[in-house]
């Protein structure tokens, strides 16, 4: 299938399951003419939520997907929401074979605990090269060289070395030995990690500009009392997410 298909998921809690419903209703009403599926209070095949860390659905999401014919893939977390239609980013997909936003200049040394860098065989000094990726909102193109590459690793690591989804998103009381480590950030630091070794660069960054000023612009275009917590600009289109408290 050539359409690119955005995915997504809320489960286990209520305000991940709210969010989930929200997005749902956001990519009906907008009806930007891709396909989307949402996993609602229910998982894709493979995912066990009693044994497996919750960051680990992303991987069986895209996996499914890609089972059921799909090759370009777009994850959105589900308090994402578009301000146009998301072409732009199914061309870049074409084109680049990636979707991938760089976190200003954060690095996976502050964003990771100890099991992850030794599981996969860095130095602390080694991740301080490597800028951080967003796992908010990426997408890949399995038919393309980078998209490839980039799944290939990401289902090595995800099915042979689970254990480095986990681990505390702030830094008490994991133990770690660098006091630079901010927080582990789950698939984000791996995404990262598997970006930094297969070659791939980001395609944006994240809004210049600063949040507030792509708040104010939503408010006023669309009448709304949603609250976005950060935006990226891409071409015409803009990515907006909730802040996590948001109701």
């Amino acid at each position: 299938m050539t359409d690119m298909a955005i995915i997504s998921a809320g489960f286990k809690h209520a305000p991940f399951i709210e969010r989930a419903f929200k997005l749902n209703t956001h990519l009906r009403d907008k009806n930007f003419g891709y396909p989307f599926k949402i996993w609602i209070d229910s998982y894709p095949e493979g995912f066990d939520v009693e044994t497996m860390n919750p960051y680990l659905i992303k991987y069986y999401c895209i996996k499914e997907m890609i089972k059921e014919g799909y090759t370009k893939i777009l994850w959105m977390d589900s308090s994402v929401r578009f301000w146009n239609s998301p072409d732009s980013i199914s061309t870049i997909l074409d084109t680049v074979g990636s979707f991938l936003i760089q976190n200003g200049e954060d690095n996976l040394n502050e964003f990771s605990n100890d099991n992850f860098i030794e599981t996969l065989k860095l130095t602390r000094e080694e991740a301080k090269q490597i800028k951080i990726i967003l796992g908010t909102v990426f997408g890949i193109n399995i038919n393309s060289n980078y998209g490839s590459k980039i799944w290939q690793l990401y289902k090595l690591i995800a099915e042979n070395h689970p254990s480095v989804f986990d681990g505390d998103r702030f830094p008490h009381g994991f133990g770690d030995t660098s006091h630079e480590v901010k927080g582990h950030r789950n698939d984000q630091s791996v995404l990262s990690y598997i970006c930094h070794m297969v070659g791939t660069t980001s395609t944006q960054e994240t809004s210049i500009e600063g949040p507030w000023y792509y708040h104010n612009q939503y408010l006023s275009d669309n009448d709304t009392e949603y609250f976005p917590s950060d935006a990226v600009l891409i071409s015409s289109d803009v990515i907006i997410g909730e802040r996590h408290w948001d109701k």
